[in-house]
């Protein structure tokens, strides 16, 4: 649920407004953009937001290989095109600014740093360095210590702490291959706004998706108030207005 008053006017006018189609970048993110899209207008149009780490969601996973990659696919698209926007446009915080820039270089270079992964297990085979091993994987895994120490002290998280573990081993274990081909499906599918292949349309609206919601308790005041809402037809969560 988002907070309706006069100063979200231009983020609702702009998310509503059909781009023109001779631009790429803004003609992608309209059909694609749903939370990020969203996002993006909040902090273009330099509006307080809150997050409230008391809710917590979790939407149904693929239940196949081609289903996962063609949900990857579209938060890809989403991802990308919507990051694209945070760097080049004007009213955005600098520090998001060098953070998208950051994340679209990472992107970008995925097909690199799968190269980039076997040189450094090669590398850690034939000149393995204690101290330097130590140095790298503690400042690769500070972000998913900081989540882990962040999650036992929050109640909402702390229940499915072991489910979250698995998720992360499992992640690093396949993420370098799978992020491969992921950025392949998505700069295959540039400008293909379907959010369903037509193949797995039928099965995708037989299926119900399942979400578990935590309430949250008291919601301080902001210019942005978002609670879960329930999921729609693409199994995401997404904004109620």
């Amino acid at each position: 649920m988002v907070k309706v008053d006069n100063r979200l006017i231009n983020v609702i006018t702009d998310y509503g407004t059909m781009p023109h189609q001779d631009d790429l970048i803004h003609t992608t993110v309209q059909p694609l953009g749903t939370d990020r899209r969203l996002t993006h207008l909040f902090l273009f149009y330099i509006l307080r937001t809150i997050m409230v780490d008391s809710a917590v969601c979790y939407t149904k996973p693929p239940q196949s290989w081609y289903r996962l990659l063609t949900q990857r696919r579209r938060w890809g698209s989403n991802a990308f095109f919507n990051t694209i926007m945070n760097v080049y446009r004007s009213s955005i915080h600098p520090i998001t600014r060098i953070s998208s820039c950051r994340y679209l270089m990472k992107m970008c270079l995925v097909f690199f740093r799968l190269f980039n992964m076997g040189l450094f297990l090669t590398q850690l085979v034939a000149h393995f360095d204690l101290k330097g091993f130590l140095t790298q994987t503690g400042i690769l895994l500070y972000p998913s210590c900081y989540f882990f120490l962040f999650s036992i002290f929050k109640k909402t998280v702390r229940s499915s702490l072991h489910k979250v573990l698995i998720g992360c081993l499992a992640n690093r274990y396949i993420s370098g291959l799978i992020s491969v081909g992921i950025m392949a499906t998505v700069f295959y599918n540039i400008v293909n706004f379907a959010w369903v292949p037509a193949a797995s349309a039928k099965i995708k609206q037989e299926q119900s998706p399942e979400i578990y919601i935590f309430p949250t308790s008291e919601i301080p005041d902001a210019d942005l108030q978002i609670f879960i809402a329930p999921l729609d037809s693409r199994e995401e969560s997404v904004p109620t207005m």
